[in-house]
């Protein structure tokens, strides 16, 4: 297949995408993400529950100073990203993006990046959760993992933490980031994610005054549902719990992708169940959350609820985390290419169920002036050459490689590099994502910005 054929049968799948790119192709990168970071509006009281939960993750895990900048930087310019997998930050997929809105926020006078991080993801996913990569002086690619091959299954979200004997051969550039005594004594990957996150951004170049909070986006549900939802009488708690509003529920967002399909058997209702570390789907049933096939019942009451969330026993599907992140708190989310899509679609979904409910319409109102379709995604910006060859470079690449022109030459590209032509590259990996089938790389034409 040629690079037109393939971008038709993209297109025909990711319809926004194609808007997306017949809208703003022509703008460089940095202006797309200048024009699509404006400041939004929401509803002030659930904002501050949102903000403070935040802080309190933060505070855990990075600190007052870091807690303290990142709440009162949300106040001015609430807006996260949700396009990453909660793994460590090296994959060109998630770091692009991140380099970019570094700038953005550069130029608006802010220091903070938020995202919140898929960390339903197990660590067999193709973006490589499990570990880092980087490249070697021939550009062959090096893994190395954290976990063995027996954890693939295990999402992110409730995985144990990796000790030091787990890593082997880090680049000593690295060690101070990966053995550093705090994140060692940390009980959970996803903590160390966090953690791992922050100083690595820290060593990109130009770099070192500006805040990567990398945050789990189901650990923030979570917090969410525990701490104002549970008892108070709120739309997601009417979702969780009233009877009338999980049938609507279902027949509203059944086929929904993030939700679930009952024709299909894929997804789940609310939320995920975890037996043994891994994954399973649950039904509704009886006001309960069913796996018959892993013997699995939980019943749908305030009690129930609140001790599996607290034991990790479940965690929030994708379309409930949506729902209470994007359109209860009003927080607009960049996302990949397939979340432009797909979150319309929870969107519209969502609007269905508090319409048929009735009594909503200042609700439904707020949740309309919320976007769907802002990119933070997947794109070619930062590349790695050798002669005539180039790769996309991974963050640890631009570490290890980089030099006194590295800063400028990343705000060139970032202000001259169209959105079209930094998505083009991308397009057989999209195809091969929605098809399943490999297709011919289209040779990256960007000049490299770092050599080895």
């Amino acid at each position: 297949m040629n690079s037109k054929e393939i971008e038709k049968v993209v297109f025909a799948h990711k319809p926004v995408l194609k808007s997306l790119i017949e809208e703003n192709g022509q703008l460089s990168i940095l202006d797309y993400f200048q024009k699509t970071s404006s400041k939004s509006e929401t509803v002030t009281e659930r904002k501050k529950e949102l903000i403070e939960t935040i802080k309190e993750k933060v505070l855990k895990l990075l600190g007052q100073e870091t807690a303290k900048s990142v709440a009162e930087e949300l106040e001015i310019n609430y807006f996260c990203s949700t396009a990453d997998h909660h793994q460590p930050l090296v994959h060109p997929f998630f770091s692009n993006a991140n380099l970019v809105q570094s700038l953005t926020n550069e130029e608006k006078g802010l220091k903070n990046i938020l995202v919140l991080a898929c960390s339903n993801i197990s660590l067999n996913n193709s973006s490589y959760p499990r570990g880092i990569f980087f490249h070697d002086q021939n550009l062959k690619e090096i893994r190395l993992p954290f976990f063995s091959l027996k954890h693939r299954h295990h999402p992110v979200f409730k995985l144990k933490a990796y000790k030091k004997n787990d890593l082997k051969k880090i680049p000593n550039e690295l060690e101070s980031i990966y053995f550093d005594p705090t994140t060692l004594k940390s009980k959970t990957y996803s903590d160390q994610i966090t953690q791992t996150n922050f100083k690595l951004w820290k060593k990109v170049p130009g770099l070192a005054e500006t805040n990567l909070i990398y945050l789990s986006q189901e650990e923030i549900v979570t917090d969410l549902i525990l701490a104002h939802h549970l008892e108070k009488p709120t739309i997601i708690h009417q979702i969780l719990f009233n009877s009338e509003f999980q049938n609507l529920f279902l027949k509203n967002f059944d086929g929904a992708i993030g939700a679930f399909s009952t024709k299909n058997k894929r997804g789940t209702f609310l939320f995920w169940g975890l037996k043994n570390n891994q994954r399973i789907s649950l039904e509704l049933e009886k006001n309960c959350l069913v796996s018959k096939k892993d013997h699995f019942s939980l019943k749908l009451t305030r009690d129930s609820i609140k001790n599996a969330l607290l034991k990790k026993e479940i965690f929030p599907s994708m379309a409930l985390s949506f729902i209470v992140l994007s359109f209860y708190y009003g927080l607009p989310c960049g996302g990949g290419f397939s979340q432009i899509n797909y979150l319309g679609e929870i969107k519209n979904a969502y609007l269905k169920l508090l319409k048929e409910m009735g009594g909503f319409e200042k609700e439904m109102a707020q949740t309309k002036k919320i976007p769907t379709n802002i990119f933070r995604g997947e794109f070619v910006l930062a590349t790695l050459g050798k002669k005539q060859k180039a790769v996309p470079a991974t963050l640890i690449d631009l570490i290890l490689h980089q030099d006194q022109t590295t800063t400028k030459k990343l705000a060139h590209l970032a202000k001259k590099i169209t959105l079209k032509k930094a998505i083009d590259p991308m397009m057989p990996e999209f195809y091969k994502i929605i098809t399943g089938h490999q297709a011919k790389k289209v040779p990256i034409k960007t000049p490299p910005l770092i050599h080895v």
